[in-house]
Parts: structure tokens; sequence; C-alpha cells
């Protein structure tokens, strides 16, 4: 769901600045509810109904899809599950 949200999401930029078309920015809020509709289907992470509306939401993804691409994004959390059990255990 994610993925669909980001390709769906920067397709988009790419078509508006290329025909200046403002109606395709409709799509960008609904893009956002794709990825959100992702976390309530399969109950992955917490996301916040205010994360629908966060810029930042938006470059966490980027960095994600990035971290992957360069293959470290399993071993990223990996740590932070590890660093998540430590602190539950103290």
């Amino acid at each position: 769901m994610h993925l669909i949200s980001f390709i769906g999401t920067f397709a988009t930029l790419i078509a508006w600045i290329i025909t200046f078309n403002h109606w395709l920015l409709l799509y960008l809020p609904i893009s956002s509810y794709i990825g959100y509709l992702g976390h309530v289907c399969f109950k992955e992470g917490g996301a916040r109904n205010k994360d629908l509306i966060s810029p930042m939401t938006t470059v966490y993804l980027v960095l994600i899809f990035y971290y992957i691409v360069i293959g470290k994004y399993k071993s990223m959390i990996q740590e932070v599950e590890l660093k998540l059990d430590t602190n539950t255990v103290k």
C-alpha cells in the first residue's frame, strides 16, 4: 500500500509539473489515504490520523524506500526491534 501511495504521489507531482493541471493535485490526499489504509488493513505500525496531513510522512516514506533500495532497511528494522526489546526488559 505504501508503494502504491509513494508511486502515485510522485507520479502525480511529475504530471502536475509537466501539465500544470491543478486537478491532478486532488490525487495527493487520496494517495495519503491509500498508505494509511495499509496500516488499517494489515494492522502494522501505529499510523495516527495526524500523519495523514503531515508533510513529514512523505519525507519518511522517501527515506524508507531509499533504505530499501540500498538494502539497509531490514537491518535497520532489526536494530530498532533489538532496542525496543532491550528497553522493555529493563
